[in-house]
């Protein structure tokens, strides 16, 4: 009887896996959006003093937070925040009323999804990012919306932002939903510009090769 033959296949491992041995749990690392649009956008945070910048994350997530529980709970919820107690506060009424008005004139079932953490395998990259606002109307995509604090509104860096959501969201399928830009500060809802998939594909390339 001929001896039977055994091979030992040794399988490359891949950097971007990692198997926690306590938890018996894979993690996969991704490319947050925030990263790829930091790639033609570059933003430099050593560049800001930390007591603003501290101050900026701080304001961030109090807006997000109270806007969030709005729409989980429909009631409001004041600023949480020790600073700046007043403008929080007409920041986040700000952003209730922008998305009221948006959706007041929607015919249809509207279901309201916030905070929602998707990703996307894309030109062999995992893109990771977490959506502010999906608006679906009769269970379609209607809408995707991204609150913004800022003083300014960066139209072509915030556009770009809110392409890759509708790219990790949509998955490429042939649904083209409105992408709003709501900045809570200026009170102003503002459509995205049209990003075209060429163009995120090479930001992805840029990013690719810097890194």
């Amino acid at each position: 009887m001929k001896k039977k033959e055994f091979k030992l296949i040794m399988i490359k491992k891949n950097k971007d896996i990692y198997f926690d041995k306590n938890n018996h749990n894979y993690f996969i690392k991704a490319v947050c959006v925030s990263d790829l649009v930091n790639t033609k956008y570059p933003f430099d945070k050593n560049s800001i003093p930390e007591d603003i910048l501290k101050n900026a994350i701080k304001r961030g997530n109090c807006i997000h937070n109270a806007l969030e529980h709005y729409y989980k709970t429909k009631e409001s919820k004041n600023c949480s925040c020790d600073e700046n107690y007043y403008t929080h506060n007409m920041q986040i009424k700000n952003g209730i009323s922008l998305l009221n008005n948006l959706l007041k004139d929607i015919k249809g079932d509207i279901e309201i999804v916030s905070e929602k953490a998707d990703y996307y395998y894309y030109n062999n990259l995992l893109i990771a990012g977490t959506i502010d606002i999906l608006i679906y109307v009769n269970k379609s995509l209607y809408a995707i919306l991204d609150w913004k604090t800022t003083k300014d509104i960066h139209l072509e860096k915030y556009s770009l932002q809110l392409a890759f959501y509708n790219l990790i969201t949509t998955k490429q399928k042939l649904i083209i939903p409105k992408l709003f830009i709501a900045n809570v500060n200026q009170n102003k809802l503002i459509e995205a510009q049209n990003i075209n998939l060429s163009e995120l594909k090479k930001i992805i390339e840029e990013y690719k090769k810097q890194n």
